[in-house]
């Protein structure tokens, strides 16, 4: 049987655990995995990569980072 290809999406590790950033690209938890890192960085998300791809197979790493700080405008 052929395993399936996984998505890892790498993110800012955000503080509220109910944002799911694999909604955004209609994933699942069967098809993508979510590594979450200060502000996004690919180079702490390194080792957890090699780690995953020890096991399965990754197909696409998808990164996603703050677009910038929203202010409060008066």
């Amino acid at each position: 049987m052929r395993q399936s290809r996984l998505t890892i999406i790498v993110s800012c590790s955000e503080t509220d655990p109910r944002l799911d950033p694999s909604r955004y690209f209609n994933l699942t938890a069967n098809t993508s995995s979510v590594v979450k890192t200060v502000g996004g960085r690919t180079v702490s998300a390194i080792n957890s990569l090699y780690s995953m791809e020890a096991s399965t197979q990754i197909g696409m790493v998808i990164v996603l980072q703050h677009t910038g700080k929203r202010t409060k405008t008066s």
